[in-house]
């Protein structure tokens, strides 16, 4: 039996699990990338869906390591994207769905190396991270990591 004090607590549980899977596939949003080596912040991406239901990622903030410029510019990027800011760039493009949880079919930007690789993003039954990988060939022989949503 319920007592009537505890009453109260039932809808604001119910309501933490609907906002805990409101993202649950969904790649939209802000997603935070971690530098590996540092374990430090070192961008914030924006992904929306674009034209035809493909998604594309943005850089919305740079985090710099000590030393870095505070707003550098893709010194290696080819074409003209070259010595273009890294905030405001477009780095991921062309993703489609493939099921509720898996992302193929573009492209992502390393503004550091300059290079494009193919592109697939897994995100996680919740919904709080995604696992992107960048690859040539097959996405076996690419480079993961992992992005944590920000919002």
């Amino acid at each position: 039996m319920l007592r009537p004090g505890r009453l109260p607590i039932l809808p604001g549980i119910a309501w933490l699990l609907l906002a805990a899977s409101a993202n649950a596939g969904e790649l939209a949003g802000l997603w935070q990338q971690t530098d590996e080596d540092s374990g430090k912040p070192s961008a914030l991406i924006r992904i929306s869906a674009g034209i035809g239901g493909e998604f594309e990622g943005v850089v919305e903030h740079y985090f710099p390591a000590p030393g870095e410029p505070e707003n550098p510019l893709c010194s290696h990027c080819p074409g003209k994207l070259h010595n273009q800011p890294i905030v405001g760039m477009k780095i991921l493009s062309g993703l489609q769905r493939k099921d509720e949880h898996l992302f193929e079919g573009g492209q992502i930007l390393d503004p550091e190396e300059g290079k494009a690789y193919r592109c697939r993003m897994r995100l996680a039954p919740d919904g709080r991270t995604v696992k992107v990988t960048g690859y040539i060939g097959i996405s076996l022989l690419g480079r993961s990591e992992q992005w944590t949503r920000k919002e």
